[in-house]
Order: structure tokens, then C-alpha cells, then sequence
């Protein structure tokens, strides 16, 4: 939604959500032309052929560890970084933002040693399969 200063500022709402039908509306103006696109969520929790980057880096990383036949487990975790602020979006509302259990780390952005980075503090939840990670997003 749009905040206080951006209905004040009479901005435009670029982003629409119809919840009944599952789509979201953006408008986009590109060199004063407006171009309207619709998306569908995908429904009961079953993914296309051409679903979009979870869900097929998902279905990829199933397909390759039991074509293996190999052992493992798997835990995932589900963060949004928006305006440099990370939200652990597994945590209960009320504690995203702001840690109150003083034995838990704040949520932070580290490097790892080897180049990369990580995030600390986030819940973490364990999967077994596919469907699981499919209901953790349709959650």
C-alpha cells in the first residue's frame, strides 16, 4: 500500500492485488506509453512447468539429491531486505523487526571468509520434500 506522503504526493498505484482471482495488476509507463500486465499466483499449491525461479530452483534441488539416492537434509529460511532493513518473514510479526528474547541474535548480514555473505539470527525451519517448501511459501 501506499504510504502517507505517497497519497499526499497524489502518487500513482502501480501495483494491485485481486485476491479472489489470485492476480496481481501492475501498470508500468514506459516513454509515456502505459503498459498493464497481470500475474497469476499459482493455485493449490502445484507449480507449472514454467513457475517461476523458487519454485524451480526448488524442484531442481529435490531432483538432483534423490536421483543420487543421496542422504541429506535440508532447512530454509524466508527474508525480505527492503530499504537495507531485513525482515525475518518466519518470525511471529511482532518480532521480526526487533528481537526480545535477549538469547537470540539480532537478524545480520556477515561475511562468510570465502567471498560470499550470509544472514544470521533468521528461524529456520526443516524440510523433507518439495510439497513442504511449496506450503512454506504458500504460507
Amino acid at each position: 500500500p501506499l504510504s502517507e506522503d505517497e497519497i499526499r504526493a497524489h502518487t500513482l498505484v502501480v501495483i494491485s492485488c485481486i485476491e479472489n482471482k489470485r492476480e496481481v495488476y501492475a501498470v508500468e509507463t514506459i516513454a509515456n506509453k502505459q503498459i498493464d500486465r497481470t500475474f497469476m499466483f499459482d493455485k493449490n499449491g502445484e507449480f507449472p512447468s514454467d513457475a517461476g525461479v523458487i519454485p524451480t530452483a526448488v524442484r531442481n534441488f529435490f531432483n538432483i539429491l534423490e536421483a543420487q539416492s543421496a542422504e541429506y537434509s535440508m532447512k530454509v529460511t524466508h527474508l525480505e531486505l527492503y530499504n537495507e532493513e531485513i525482515t525475518d518473514l518466519f518470525a511471529p510479526e511482532e518480532c521480526s523487526k526487533f528481537i526480545e528474547d535477549k538469547s537470540k541474535k539480532p537478524i545480520a548480514l556477515m561475511e562468510d571468509g570465502k567471498g560470499g555473505v550470509l544472514v544470521r539470527g533468521l528461524e529456520e525451519e526443516i524440510v523433507r520434500t518439495v510439497n513442504e517448501i511449496y506450503k512454506i511459501l504458500e504460507k
